[in-house]
């Protein structure tokens, strides 16, 4: 199936320049990090980092295009969702952190 190329995807998804950019790079994060995977296979810190960014970006897609019907819920042990809970803490304050800087060079730019 052929969707005609980058910016019609973008249109499909109602995704803006940035966001598709966004998409992309998550995407291409992910793939580099986490080339394949089989059920009960160890990951890496920096893989569930990548795989966590992603599945945001994914939950950001589904709020843009309702037509979207995805679930991205997460299931694991008990043990798991402990260190979940850790990596998305961290993740949480990284994208804080970027947001400041942002802020903070948005507003020295005015």
């Amino acid at each position: 199936m052929s969707l005609g190329g980058w910016g019609a995807v973008a249109k499909r998804l109602r995704l803006n320049d940035a966001e598709l950019t966004q998409f992309t790079l998550q995407l291409r994060h992910l793939q580099q990090l986490v080339p394949y995977y089989e059920k009960g296979q160890n990951v890496t810190e920096n893989q569930l980092i990548v795989a966590l960014r992603f599945v945001r970006t994914l939950e950001h897609l589904r709020a843009k295009q309702p037509l979207l019907t995805y679930a991205t819920t997460l299931n694991a042990d008990k043990e798991g969702q402990q260190q979940g809970v850790k990596t998305v803490t961290g993740a949480g304050v990284d994208a804080q952190i970027a947001g400041n800087k942002c802020l903070a060079g948005c507003v020295a730019a005015e």
